[in-house]
């Protein structure tokens, strides 16, 4: 009997995870190692299909649609452009996951109005330990990772066998339910999935236009050059003070954490 129950929810887990799914997760994470209290919160979704999965910031993705919207209605009527009550997000990109032959991830992010990607191959190192514990209903198993010169420490359900996991995070057999570096400067909890959420998620067309390839060193590299620069650049347009400028400098100064080292 135990082994017919066993069989029937691999089999309805297969079934389900054969088809489109959305998992969201809170992520909380510390932007100042030299303030603990500084802590920012953001509601990823990981939208997995059969082939692939996509992560990203529902915040980014509600922007990327809204302005896309209200482009096609300056394009069509004409009139002002107004951008009020589109989110604002610290993350603008998008990770695709690709699971074949070559399985990796394709990074999508922006360096101002400039779109740029680059492809990163899947590294596992991963170490399943024997700890378990039930997290938000879910019987989970602890796993530690070393990745991006942090150590992790994941818990994963088992009971939902797909390896596929929050940002560029791979190599488990079950989903991972909470994740987070052995400081806790960065949190992924799952918060929720509907199975008769059926909503599919693509990168918005605005997003993919005029793409340019490059190599992570050098995009990670611009892209902090860019985000250096935005003092130097609003004070050659004249349109903040002095004072504001020097705000912007100190919390861009302030802002030392980030996920990858």
């Amino acid at each position: 009997m135990k082994k017919t129950i066993a069989f029937l929810f691999c089999l309805f887990f297969s079934i389900y995870f054969s088809q489109s799914k959305n998992f969201y997760y809170s992520y909380v994470y510390n932007i100042d190692s030299n303030n603990i209290k500084r802590i920012k919160e953001e509601v990823f979704f990981l939208h997995i299909k059969e082939k692939s999965s996509l992560f990203t910031s529902v915040k980014n993705y509600k922007s990327d649609s809204m302005v896309a919207i209200i482009k096609q209605d300056y394009l069509k009527f004409g009139g002002g452009v107004s951008f009020k009550g589109v989110p604002k997000t610290d993350f603008t990109y998008y990770i695709i996951k690709k699971r074949d032959s070559l399985t990796h991830n394709v990074f999508y992010d922006k360096i101002g109005r400039n779109n740029f990607f680059y492809d990163e191959p899947w590294v596992n190192n991963c170490k399943i330990e024997n700890e378990v514990r039930t997290i938000n209903g879910f019987n989970c198993q602890k796993a530690t990772i070393k990745k991006f010169g942090r150590n992790f420490i994941a818990w994963f359900a088992n009971e939902i066998a797909i390896s596929e996991e929050p940002y560029k995070f791979n190599g488990l057999p079950g989903l991972i339910v909470d994740l987070y570096d052995e400081k806790k400067y960065f949190h992924f909890s799952l918060i929720n999935y509907n199975p008769k959420e059926n909503r599919e998620y693509e990168i918005p067309n605005d997003r993919m236009i005029k793409l340019v390839q490059s190599e992570k060193d050098k995009f990670v590299i611009g892209f902090k050059s860019y985000k250096e620069s935005l003092p130097s650049r609003i004070r050659a347009s004249g349109i903040a003070s002095e004072d504001r400028i020097k705000q912007i400098q100190d919390r861009i100064d302030s802002e030392n954490l980030t996920i990858e080292r």
